[in-house]
């Protein structure tokens, strides 16, 4: 949290209006995690596994999903359907949570796509999925941020 801060002040010397992040697999949970704590306009979380539990140090000492009331900005969850680090019922809990916490979101998921899919390095790149969430992060990003598409 203390480098996502840094990196947020250090963009806002810029004279940056608004900030976004874009996360995937564990960088999703910390774009996630850093929502909850700075004013960040746009939030893309990519199979941003862990978020419901505290099995790893980012989710403790409670679950980084009992944060989403400190989240601003809107959000965009994409995850695949056959995601080893995002169960379905954890799907539906961030989905609940955003919900409650009146949080301006997303959530996508893919049927039978497996974690990675976004990565055209990892076998388990999926080209469809991709192609549907590509669109998805610059239509977000230049809703909120003012970027050019595909910029």
């Amino acid at each position: 949290l203390d480098d996502a801060d840094a990196a947020y002040r250090r963009i806002k010397d810029f004279d940056c209006a608004r900030v976004g992040v874009v996360g995937l697999s564990l960088g999703g949970h910390v774009a996630y995690l850093a929502a909850t704590r700075l004013p960040l306009a746009a939030v893309v979380a990519a199979y941003p596994g862990w978020l419901n539990g505290t099995g790893i140090g980012l989710s403790r000492p409670e679950p980084t999903l009992t944060l989403t009331p400190g989240i601003s900005g809107r959000v965009l969850v994409l995850c695949g359907g056959a995601d080893h680090a995002i169960s379905a019922d954890d799907l539906a809990a961030t989905d609940a949570a955003l919900t409650a916490a009146g949080v301006a979101y997303e959530v996508v998921s893919y049927p039978g796509v497996a974690h990675g899919f976004l990565c055209d390095r990892r076998d388990s790149y999926d080209p469809a999925a991709a192609a549907d969430a590509w669109p998805r992060i610059d239509a977000l990003l230049d809703r909120e941020l003012g970027l050019p598409a595909g910029g």
